[in-house]
């Protein structure tokens, strides 16, 4: 890689690119007069998806912790997760070589809370922050009332 680029697994990316695609047909369905519940639904769900998406690989390149935390630790095993996952250095990596039942212990940052946090992820001018802001809480609304 050049210029200091490492070659970190961005382990949500791909994830994320497939509900952007999504959207994209969604949107160009409607566009084509195909307005119907199913396609709008469609755009609504995969737009909000991306959006989280991107943002939450944002934090974990930024080895931003509050993505993600165990509900409850049960148990020493649980206790000891939870510490590993805190000291980690590139939550990519420690999420990547998880087993799915110790994947499963965890929960992610909800969408209201990114909207909260946005402006410590990506970089905004500062004219556009309230239409960025209106914009990321009309698209929660729009997902949370489909």
């Amino acid at each position: 890689m050049a210029n200091g680029e490492t070659d970190m697994k961005q382990i949500l990316l791909e994830n994320a690119y497939e509900a952007w695609k999504n959207a994209i047909s969604y949107h160009d369905k409607i566009q084509n007069g195909y307005s119907s519940l199913e396609y709008q639904k469609g755009f609504v769900s995969s737009l909000h998806n991306s959006v989280e998406l991107f943002l939450k690989q944002i934090m974990l390149n930024k080895n931003d912790h509050e993505v993600a935390w165990i509900g409850k630790v049960k148990s020493k095993e649980d206790a000891q997760l939870q510490l590993d996952y805190y000291n980690s250095k590139d939550l990519n990596e420690f999420f990547s070589n998880l087993s799915s039942c110790k994947l499963n212990k965890f929960y992610s940052i909800e969408f209201g809370n990114l909207i909260n946090k946005i402006y410590k992820l990506i970089t905004i001018n500062e004219t556009d922050k309230n239409d960025f802001t209106t914009a990321l809480k009309s698209l929660q609304s729009l997902r949370n009332n489909e």
